[in-house]
């Protein structure tokens, strides 16, 4: 019987670890924290996404859509159904910037679903939008609910768990063996496996100073998720996922963690305030991240930020309604490309012989787990497998099929989220009067100018859409 370890007990390696058993693998699954799902899959991964999100990444958007029903088929109680979940192309951003792309090309995306409907706005309570499309994308339930059928899960493929259990290090030894060395408080062991698969986010075990396939680029970003507790959900009526777009805009997502509670809570995340750092590697990152998390005067103005912004197009989002309860933190790792591709991959170091995970969404991971068994049954086919670089991937997988977007470098021009540092610049705004605006020109001035097109940009945004009355900087930080 052929072994497997899987580092990291999130979705990926998860999907993988069943998956794999299935196939009649032994296989080990190595958790360091004291339960699963405790980091970025059980905290942060509340999505099922249809693909809307991404409209200016066609390979994303191919990725959760092939991943959307054969999730809904595969793990039904995991989901959380939604009769209604808005997207709406919002007019101005966070930095008073029009979207990236226009009513008229979002409202094509409809055709990729026969669910899709054009709504007005306004006859939902919304405002400040473009347009909108009301969808019956499915959320991700979280919290102990979601651990306790993982679990279940695995211990019916019997997938052997190994929690706190941290690996150290992983080498291959003259048998050609993959030697996995862990430790669990004060014991320490080593076991031999024929392959080890890293499903840490692509934090750990990583080659150094050496390059990455296809021109591709990566950056650590510290991310955080505001949540929030609707206070008069019983005699109001019920807020359903929103997701405005496309550029620094707000989401807000229903936190379903299967605890009995009196209001449901909700996450707040936006495309600019909950990516507070960039680093260059992910230990630069998780230290800024405890740093950042305990900066209260930090969390105040970037809530405020935040919440101020999404009230914007959503009047309802008051602070009498919805209580504040705090804000979680994570690293995610992110491929820095112009398209803001969002996909999931595998790439296998051809000298260490590890397996990597690189993270997308949580509809890739059947995806990934078909190109992981392509890998480990190259043999059989090595006609379908590439090396670039030192490192080998599948012909059929996403990182091959998706190299064109993953190659082509955000444009210095356009603003994008693989480089922001918000947290630096909130800290700057603290020290005078200043308005958080960054780089980009105040709602004055894109009114006095009357921008009606973004350079270097086919999206372009209605002239009477920018109205005077949006001058005021009502997000500015005092």
């Amino acid at each position: 019987m052929k072994t497997v370890a899987i580092i990291g007990a999130g979705w990926y390696g998860f999907h993988l670890a069943v998956t794999l058993s299935e196939k009649g693998f032994r296989v080990v699954l190595c958790e360091k924290n004291d339960k699963i799902f405790n980091e970025l899959s059980g905290n942060f991964g509340v999505r099922l996404h249809l693909g809307l999100h991404y409209p200016r990444s066609k390979k994303t958007r191919e990725g959760c859509i092939a991943g959307y029903d054969e999730f809904l088929h595969t793990y039904p109680e995991l989901v959380n159904h939604h009769e209604h979940s808005i997207y709406g192309i919002g007019v101005l951003d966070a930095d008073q910037q029009p979207s990236k792309i226009s009513a008229e090309d979002f409202n094509r995306l409809k055709d990729e679903h026969d669910s899709f409907k054009v709504i007005d706005p306004k006859e939902w309570g919304y405002q400040n939008l473009q347009t909108a499309i009301d969808t019956t994308e499915a959320s991700l339930v979280v919290g102990r609910k979601l651990r306790t059928k993982i679990e279940q899960y695995l211990a019916e493929s019997r997938v052997e768990l190994k929690l706190s259990t941290e690996v150290v290090s992983v080498f291959q030894d003259q048998n050609k063996k993959m030697v996995v060395s862990t430790r669990n408080g004060q014991k320490e062991s080593k076991e031999s496996f024929d392959y080890v698969i890293n499903a840490t986010s692509y934090q750990c075990f990583l080659s150094k100073n050496k390059e990455l396939p296809f021109d591709m680029e990566v950056g650590y970003q510290v991310c955080i998720a505001l949540f929030y507790e609707d206070t008069q959900e019983k005699r109001m009526p019920k807020p359903i996922p929103f997701i405005v777009m496309d550029g620094w805009f707000p989401c807000l997502m229903l936190y379903n963690d299967g605890e009995e509670k009196e209001n449901s809570t909700y996450l707040l995340y936006h495309g600019k305030y909950s990516i507070l750092d960039t680093c260059a590697t992910a230990g630069e990152a998780k230290e800024l991240l405890q740093k950042r998390l305990q900066d209260k005067q930090m969390e105040s103005h970037i809530e405020r930020l935040a919440r101020t912004h999404f009230a914007s197009f959503y009047p309802e989002f008051s602070s009498e309604r919805f209580k504040y309860l705090g804000w979680k933190g994570n690293v995610l790792a992110k491929a820095k490309t112009n398209k803001e591709f969002r996909g999931a991959f595998v790439l296998e170091d051809a000298d260490t012989k590890i397996i990597h995970i690189f993270p997308g969404k949580v509809n890739n991971i059947f995806d990934v787990g078909r190109e992981v068994l392509d890998l480990i049954e190259a043999d059989l086919h090595p006609e379908e497998i590439i090396t670039e670089n030192g490192y080998r991937c599948t012909r059929k997988g996403a990182l091959f099929q998706a190299r064109c977007e993953i190659s082509e470098k955000p444009d210095e021009l356009l603003r994008n989220t693989s480089s922001l540092q918000t947290a630096e610049a909130v800290k700057r705004s603290l020290d005078g009067p200043l308005s958080f605006f960054g780089n980009a020109k105040s709602p004055r001035r894109i009114a006095e100018e009357k921008i009606v097109s973004v350079s270097k940009s086919p999206m372009r945004i209605i002239e009477d859409q920018v109205h005077l009355r949006s001058a005021t900087p009502i997000y500015s930080v005092s």
